[in-house]
């Protein structure tokens, strides 16, 4: 009679778990802290600040940066050396290094934020490098002069020229280069002569002791030529302008200056000075002196 008015389940009994789950979540709910936000009149301002440098910010980028800074003109697509560069220190390395770096960078991207890394990168390629100077040109040309430390002295082994300084790096220099071409050249025997770098050669003898040595030798011998030592050792030889030689040892100044008082003492009061070819100042007895006449 009342078929489909009444469904075959009309009180469908709910699940205790959900009951208690709907219970646990209103009552946590319930338990939430309120929060309530308000500028203030503080907050507005210091909001409305925000909003004018913001705004501000977007109008130098739109109107200055990007129509001025960022001008094709101030893209850099050739780099030129100063002549006084090219002439000091003309390492290729180097400057197809700094040409690579900066073509293509826009000026002052490389003004503000470039500058010191490239200098700092082109030291550990040179280390003889101070200062590193730039100008834009026309014609989207920016101009590089560096300028460079003098090395500390000169070591030359067979045909190569090496500078050094207190850090004991060095670097091959070539005849045409001006760096260091006015400081002293330590000179080496020529068995040396496949080496091609200074690993080690301050092993027994470091720079600062090695400076004691030649800074001696040229105030001690008047006549004085070159100066050879003898690498991973102690042991030097002087050349002199008249075909002398005079070889010596260096453990620390006081020994340097018991062997040279021996060699005054010959220059002075021996008769036969001239006649001597060779002079060892090093022997085991402390008052004697192995020399070798022509």
């Amino acid at each position: 009679m009342y078929k489909g008015l009444v469904s075959k389940r009309p009180f469908k009994k709910k699940s205790r778990k959900k009951i208690w789950l709907k219970g646990m979540l209103q009552k946590n709910w319930l338990s939430l802290p309120k929060f309530s936000f308000s500028l203030g009149n503080r907050g507005k301002k210091i909001l409305m600040r925000g909003i004018v440098v913001l705004i501000l910010l977007w109008c130098w980028y739109r109107f200055l940066f990007k129509d001025f800074f960022l001008k094709d003109e101030f893209y850099i697509n050739n780099v030129q050396f100063s002549e006084n560069t090219i002439a000091t220190y003309e390492d290729l390395d180097l400057l197809d290094y700094i040409t690579k770096s900066l073509k293509g960078k826009n000026y002052y991207e490389f003004q503000y934020f470039l500058q010191g890394n490239l200098l700092q990168e082109s030291k550990e390629i040179v280390p003889f490098i101070d200062t590193l100077s730039y100008q834009l040109n026309t014609g989207n040309t920016i101009g590089i002069d560096i300028t460079f430390k003098d090395p500390l002295f000169r070591v030359r082994i067979w045909e190569r020229i090496f500078g050094v300084r207190w850090d004991q790096v060095s670097s091959l220099l070539l005849d045409t280069m001006q760096l260091g071409n006015q400081t002293f050249i330590l000179e080496t025997p020529q068995y040396l002569s496949w080496v091609d770098s200074l690993n080690g050669f301050f092993h027994e003898i470091s720079v600062d002791k090695m400076l004691t040595v030649i800074n001696f030798v040229q105030e001690e011998i008047s006549d004085f030529s070159s100066l050879v030592y003898f690498a991973w050792s102690t042991r030097f030889v002087v050349n002199t302008t008249n075909g002398q030689e005079i070889y010596f040892d260096f453990q620390d100044e006081e020994m340097l200056e018991q062997e040279f008082k021996k060699y005054r003492l010959l220059r002075d009061y021996y008769p036969e000075f001239s006649s001597i070819f060779a002079f060892d100042l090093w022997a085991l007895d402390e008052s004697k002196v192995i020399i070798r006449k022509r």
